[in-house]
């Protein structure tokens, strides 16, 4: 029984905890891929995570909501830079 009780703690904390969002533009998603890679701006990607864009887009922000707490909030901005257009 309490196995049981643990592993439906541990189910119901794991449904709560979880808040992913997905945002796009036309609201149309892909399907996953074969190999589980996930692809923004490509159709087949070849990596865990595959950004494909023109130099002037080639952007990628990470923002932390920090748990609601406005002092906690983080962004995190990459972009790649091509020789000699910077």
């Amino acid at each position: 029984m309490k196995k049981i009780t643990l592993s439906a703690i541990i189910i119901m904390a794991s449904i709560f905890s979880v808040q992913a969002q997905l945002y796009t533009p036309s609201g149309t998603v892909l399907g996953t891929s074969l190999n589980s890679n996930v692809g923004i701006g490509t159709s087949s990607p070849s990596e865990k995570i595959t950004i494909e864009g023109n130099h002037g887009d080639t952007r990628f922000l990470l923002h932390s909501i920090g748990g609601g707490d406005d002092a906690r909030q983080a962004d995190l901005m990459l972009w790649a830079s091509e020789p000699q257009l910077t």
